[in-house]
């Protein structure tokens, strides 16, 4: 079996056309092998409600297209037919992980979002979601369904408005580290979230990166 890291439908280098099928699954799919891969990413909309600096979606804004939940299903069929999850290897029930991400992709409404979930589980497909938060009752609403919400803070403060939230086991408080976080910045997170059970960090700056690594007990939170 070929691996693959990632499969994307409708990657960030590619605008949203809900006439083609922009699916990316690397060369040779039409083959009939059957691919391994870690996991797979919906990009729903280009449309965003904000401007982080480190958005990697080079069509942010630019397009607003939405894709429409009959390609979602169509990728979603493909998904069973052409690839099989890595986690099978160690477990023979292992699912696919879906990967819900924009743009934003809560602006396109919780009642889109849980469709594509509810779908996906049908499929017996493990099904994440990365968002910036805004939207928070749209958040609220989907996370009994998805099995996993990401939420990017972008300070180690924001992180605290959601340590009251009922599904706490299924977030995901993600900082990213830019060239403006200090490592009191780094700290204070590590010491603000220690009470949610998943949190992470990315640091886009090297030098930042030589410095976290040198302190043991923060290291481990690096996630990059």
């Amino acid at each position: 079996m070929k691996i693959l890291n990632i499969i994307s439908f409708s990657n960030k280098n590619t605008p949203i056309d809900n006439k083609k099928q922009n699916v990316n699954f690397g060369s040779n799919i039409y083959t009939g092998e059957k691919f391994l891969i870690d996991h797979a990413d919906i990009l729903v909309t280009h449309s965003c409600n904000k401007g982080c600096p480190t958005c990697i979606d080079k069509w942010v804004n630019k397009y607003r297209q939405i894709v429409s939940f009959d390609i979602v299903k169509k990728y979603f069929n493909m998904l069973e037919q052409k690839t099989t999850s890595v986690r099978s290897i160690v477990n023979k029930n292992g699912q696919t992980l879906i990967n819900i991400l924009g743009g934003e992709p809560t602006v396109v409404g919780e009642e889109f979002l849980n469709k594509i979930a509810e779908n996906a589980h049908l499929r017996n497909f493990l099904v994440w979601i990365s968002t910036n938060g805004i939207k928070r009752k749209t958040v609220e609403s989907i996370l009994p369904n998805f099995d996993l919400v990401r939420l990017t803070v972008d300070t180690p403060e924001e992180a605290l408005k959601w340590a009251d939230s009922k599904f706490i086991d299924k977030l995901d408080i993600k900082f990213p580290c830019t060239e403006k976080t200090t490592l009191g910045d780094f700290e204070r997170f590590a010491e603000l979230t220690k009470d949610f059970p998943n949190r992470m960090m990315i640091v886009y700056n090297d030098k930042f990166r030589k410095e976290v690594t040198l302190q043991p007990d923060l290291a481990e939170l690096l996630n990059s």
